[in-house]
Formats: C-alpha cells, structure tokens, sequence
C-alpha cells in the first residue's frame, strides 16, 4: 500500500490439454419408428475418460448415457462430452449426430368406397414411396406399382415403404362392382319397308332404367324408326352403369319411279300392228294396264318389262321393287295408243259419169295423228294425190294407202271402179231444108243459134230461117253430146268455114281457158241447159275461177256474129 514492490515465490502451472471428442453414427441416422442407431464415442489419446450423452435441447446429460456408445431410439441432436480422468479435462464432440425417426404413411386415393360398373376400370393410386404392394382383401398379393387398375369388387391396400424403408400399410379402400343393366333392342315387325313405313323398336323393361336412342337421341323406352339407318339403345340404371344394345339395321326403300317409253316410236300405228312399250327402272317386277285396269291373266305380255300395244287406248305399268314397295306411272306419264282403222274407201258420188263430170273419192284413215295418203290407179301411183280425197275424172281402178308416219302402212281393202262414159258426138248432115244427125240417141234437141226449136227433138229437122244450127243430142248412158254447127244461109247450107282452126284450152279448166283464132273473135260461156252466164268480146283468155266445177258450154263467134264454134267446157278445181 506504501508502494513498496515485494516477489513472491514462484508458482508453477501447467495447462493440459483438452481431450479430442468424436461422435459417429454407426448405421443410418434416420431410422424407422422404433428402431435405432448406435451412436460411438471416443477420444483422443491413451488417456483414462469417462463419457457422458447429451441431447440438444435436454436438461444436462442423458441420465445413465455414460458408455462409450450410445444408442438413440428418438428424434434429436445427440452429442458426447468426454473427461480425461487425470488432468479432469473435458471435450464436448462436433458434430452433432441428427438422429431422425422416418415415419411411413399409407394412403390411397380417391379416398372413401367406390362404385363400380361391371366392365369398368378404376385407378387406385397410393401416396409416394421407395416401394409398393397391394393387396387384395389383405390376402392375395397383386402388383407392386404405385398405381393399380381395379376391376374386381373387393377391399384393396397397400403398403408403401419410404426411403428409410421403413413401410406402412393403408387403410382398406372397398370397390364394389354393380352389374350393368340389360340392354335388347327388339323389333315390332320387319326392319325392311317402304318409304313412308316405320318399325316398332323396344328396349328392355327395368325399374329405374333410362334410355337413349342413337341416331336421334330419344329417351322413351320405345320408339317410331322410319329413316334408313343403324339403330341401337343405351340403357343407364341408377347406379349410372349402361350398356349399348345390339344394333338393329333399319332400311326404308323408296318407291321406284315408274316411267314407260315407246323407244321414240309413233304411238298411232295400224290395225294388226303394235307399238313396243318399255317400262323402267330395270329389275323390277311389272304389271302392265290398260285404262286403269290390269291386263288379262292370259296376256303372256302382262308382267313383262315390254309390252307390245295394238290397242287403242292408255297404257300404263305398275312397278314393283323387291322389298315390295310399288308404283304407278302417273297420268302425265302414261302412254296414249291410237290404232288407225282399216282405211274405208268410199266414193261420194256416182263411180259411173260422163266425160267432162268428176267423182270425189274419200279414203277414211283415222283419225290418229301423223297420217299420210297415196292414191292408186290400177296399183300405179298417182302423182300428187297424196290427200284423204281424190277427185276423178278419168276410168279406172282407184286404191288408197294410209301410211302412220314413222310406223306403218295399210291399204283400204277395196277398190272402186269409176266408168267415165265419153260424150256422144253428133254429126249433122243437110239435105236441102233437112237437117239429120247421125248415131242413135235417146234424145234431141235441136237450137238455132241459142234457142231451142220447140218440138223438135228427133234425129232430124227441118230448117226454112237462115241462121246457125246445131243438136244436143243424149245417149243411151245420159250423156249429153253437141254436134257441129250448120249454118244455113240465103243460098245454101253447110258447116261453118273455120271452127277447126279455132283451140280452146285447157279442157277441163280450172281457171283460165285460153282461146286461140286466127281472127278477132267473141265468146259466150252457158250452162248445159243454154243459160248464158258470161260473154265476153276480144276473148283471148276467160276466168271462170268465181263459177263452180261442172260442165258449161262456150260458144265462139266472129265480129259479124256468126257462130264458128261450140265446145263442151269442163271446170274443175283439182
């Protein structure tokens, strides 16, 4: 206190060193539940220790963990402090030894019981593992995946085993497999028919059971099909399981389209003859009829695809496919057939006439369509006569054909025969004051110029005037005939000079008569009986188109009015 310094004695000290302490696991520090790890202590040097275990966490050391090992059964952080006996030194180990309790889980998803429809498949999956096995009801072993594909009812599994290997068995996950329900489509008749038919289809009868229809879709138990198509049902029970039926073919055949063609033929055809008809489509079954009725069972024609027509009439075909299903051809389709009569030839006026007259000659050929007419005389044709009606004028033996365009010909079976009877002609002498004609006649009427002489109609007259005679004369076939003309004058009488040289023509006429003289002359045109009807003066030409056909006379005179000729004239318009 005074300062004053002072030694002590020396003291010695020695500082020992610590011990070196270590801590090893001697197998896997993660351990399953229960199990354990043996943990080994030690030291370094050839110093006498003692140990003591520690636990992280814990309240001083492991009561009675004083061995050089240590076997640890729980989680945690263990460690060991070694003492050195002699210098009473202590080491503490490092590092730690985690020990860790690796617990397994077992699960299987999805959780809880499962319904299953017979012919189904569910998926059992377990939790993630080092390694699998499931169980079926505890006993019977299947795969060892981490997924299994169930289609058997029953409890299934599964022990799952972690990384530690340690394992872990799930609780039981029950599947229950529910049959699935009958499924029949049935049919209420047959499942072929004709368009415009329909087919009963039924499914089964069931408590709780719905029902879908393909095609369409349709719910009810039953069901109209009338659509070609393949049809089945799905049936669902309450379990929702279902099951697809048989499949049902269902075919709605159309109606053939029944058609008749005559292959471009006329339809008009002659008596005997015959128009093919073809019916269509091909391959089917035909029934031919003839207005609206079917054909006679003796027709060897009545059911084939042709048939040839010869009647007049409206044909039409029934066609019938193989399912059955049949039409007819409607009216706008029929076929029409006209058979042409024989051709009837009649004359419309007498077949025996006298020169100069005319006969008109009818052919009746039908009244069909596209006929054409060729008239015969004495089987030569006749040129132009190519109408239903001839007019005749000349004898012979006339026939006519009728042809049906495009189809055929007949010929009326009979001919006529027309007798044209040539005109008298008369030729007057003179003898003085006598007048005479030659020829027997049954008749006379004697004119001068154009009036008749009263009384006298014998062969001969006698003529004390001057002037121009001349005599109608009739024969024994009622023709008329006129004889030349004698003129009778102040010194004598005789023909008159010229009437040779004078021409009338055409003869017959149809319109124009032409009339050629050397000299200016007139000319009068008359009926047969001597009624004037036309004269003209300077007469070249003469229309007589407003008269109608017959038989007129024409007389022709020269200025001074002397008669030079007299001719028969016949109109005809052919």
């Amino acid at each position: 206190a005074n300062g004053c310094p002072g030694a002590s004695s020396p003291v010695i000290v020695t500082v020992n060193a610590l011990p070196i302490a270590t801590a090893v696991a001697q197998g896997p520090t993660s351990i399953c539940p229960g199990g354990s790890v043996t943990i080994a202590g030690g030291a370094g040097g050839d110093a006498t220790v003692k140990y003591q275990w520690y636990q992280t966490g814990g309240f001083g050391g492991i009561n009675g963990a004083t061995n050089p090992t240590y076997t640890a059964t729980n989680n945690g952080n263990y460690y060991v402090k070694i003492t050195d006996t002699v210098t009473h030194c202590t080491g503490t180990s490092a590092p730690n030894v985690t020990v860790t309790i690796a617990t397994p889980t077992a699960t299987i998803t999805p959780a809880g019981n499962q319904t299953l429809c017979q012919g189904t498949t569910a998926t059992l999956f377990a939790n993630a593992g080092s390694g699998y096995q499931w169980y079926l009801d505890g006993t019977t072993p299947l795969t060892n995946t981490q997924s299994l594909n169930v289609t058997t009812g029953g409890t299934y599994t599964v022990v799952v085993t972690n990384a530690a290997g340690c394992p872990a068995t799930s609780a039981g996950k029950t599947i229950t497999v529910v049959p699935n329900p009958v499924a029949t489509a049935t049919t209420g008749g047959p499942t072929t028919f004709c368009a415009g038919g329909t087919v009963l289809l039924s499914a089964d009868t069931g408590t709780g059971l719905s029902y879908v229809w393909a095609p369409g879709g349709a719910t009810t138990k039953n069901i109209s099909a009338s659509a070609t198509g393949i049809y089945s049902v799905t049936v669902t029970n309450t379990n929702h399981c279902s099951t697809i039926s048989n499949s049902v073919n269902v075919t709605a055949v159309p109606y053939p389209v029944a058609t008749i063609t005559s292959g471009g033929l006329p339809t008009s055809i002659c008596t005997g003859s015959n128009v093919l008809l073809t019916a269509g489509p091909v391959g089917n079954n035909y029934l031919w009829l003839f207005n609206g009725s079917p054909l006679p069972f003796n027709d060897p024609n009545r059911t084939s695809i042709s048939y040839p027509a010869n009647q007049t009439g409206t044909y039409t075909v029934t066609v019938t496919n193989s399912t059955g299903c049949a039409s007819t051809t409607s009216a706008a389709n029929a076929i029409s057939v006209f058979v042409n009569p024989v051709p009837v030839l009649q004359p419309l006026g007498p077949t025996s006439f006298c020169w100069g007259s005319n006969d008109i000659l009818h052919v009746n050929g039908g009244t069909g369509s596209g006929l054409a007419y060729q008239w015969y005389n004495h089987n030569t044709p006749i040129v132009g006569a190519t109408g239903p009606n001839l007019t005749v004028f000349d004898s012979g033996v006339y026939s006519a054909q009728v042809t049906v365009i495009g189809s055929c010909s007949q010929f009326a079976p009979d001919s006529v025969k027309i007798i044209v009877h040539q005109l008298p002609a008369p030729v007057i002498t003179s003898s003085g004051n006598t007048l005479s004609t030659s020829g027997n006649y049954i008749h006379y009427q004697w004119y001068k110029g154009t009036t008749a002489l009263v009384g006298d109609t014998l062969s001969s007259v006698s003529v004390y005037q001057d002037g121009n005679y001349h005599v109608v004369v009739t024969s024994s076939d009622g023709c008329n005939g006129v004889s030349n003309i004698i003129s009778k004058g102040t010194t004598a009488v005789g023909n008159v000079s010229g009437a040779n040289d004078i021409l009338i023509y055409p003869n017959p006429v149809s319109t124009v008569v032409h009339i050629d003289a050397d000299i200016p002359v007139d000319a009068a045109i008359s009926t047969i009986e001597g009624r004037d009807i036309l004269k003209q003066a300077d007469a070249k030409t003469i229309d007589l188109s407003p008269f109608a056909n017959g038989i007129y006379m024409i007389r022709v005179y020269d200025k001074s009015g002397l008669l030079l000729k007299v001719e028969k004239l016949v109109k005809a318009s052919n």
